[in-house]
């Protein structure tokens, strides 16, 4: 598929932008046979000590609730195939250290699905956060362009080198708390706790601890 051929090819070329790639590799494509099944990990970038098994997964954005349906279970069946495959090479990371498959810093290993859209960036299943690609880039390449489109209001952010990470070791150690809670996300979470009306005029909604705003207009002043 398209989309996964250019996903694929972007972590090393993003790499080579990258001041501290030194402490960081895209290993080849492998596929290993676990029992009677073969696994075929889609990414594997080893970060300092962690190596990030990356599921691809392309979809479309849904609209219907049938599609919603397939979306959400689509995702919940993509992040079980990454852990799934997390747990082999955890279970053999020195026999694949041995071959010279996986570096020999890495301690530890952390699934990743990738997502085509935007709309479950963020969120954990099974211990696999998803994704999606411009995170990925952005992260590799210290580097994000974005606005954030809310109702008819845009709220315009451009941000610049230097935006994740100042060292090697900071680098490596914030990717995999990066791709658990990516502060863009966070910055819409600051956003929404300080919004205090809804599409209804009533009660605004609550969930997880901040104020829930449907925009069916421009926000009010």
């Amino acid at each position: 598929m398209k989309f996964e051929r250019a996903v694929k090819s972007r972590p090393k070329s993003n790499l080579a932008l990258n001041p501290y790639r030194a402490s960081a590799r895209v290993l080849p494509v492998r596929t290993f046979r676990v029992r009677d099944a073969f696994e075929e990990i889609d990414i594997a970038l080893e970060i300092g000590e962690k190596l990030f098994v990356i599921e691809v997964k392309y979809d479309h954005i849904p609209t219907e609730p049938y599609e919603i349906f397939n979306f959400f279970r689509g995702a919940n069946d993509a992040c079980v195939q990454a852990s799934r495959k997390v747990k082999v090479i955890s279970d053999n990371l020195q026999h694949f250290q041995s071959m010279q498959i996986v570096g020999a810093r890495v301690k530890s290993a952390v699934g990743l699905v990738l997502n085509s859209t935007m709309l479950l960036s963020g969120l954990t299943i099974d211990d696999v956060s998803i994704i999606d690609e411009k995170m990925l880039d952005g992260y590799i390449r210290n580097y994000e362009e974005g606005s954030v489109l809310i109702g008819r209001t845009a709220f315009f952010g451009a941000m610049g080198k230097d935006l994740y990470y100042r060292s090697r070791e900071e680098f490596e150690r914030g990717a995999a708390v990066y791709f658990q809670r990516p502060p863009e996300l966070a910055r819409f979470e600051a956003l929404l706790s300080r919004v205090k009306f809804a599409r209804s005029g009533g009660p605004v909604p609550k969930t997880k601890g901040y104020d829930l705003a449907i925009y069916d207009r421009s926000p009010p002043s």
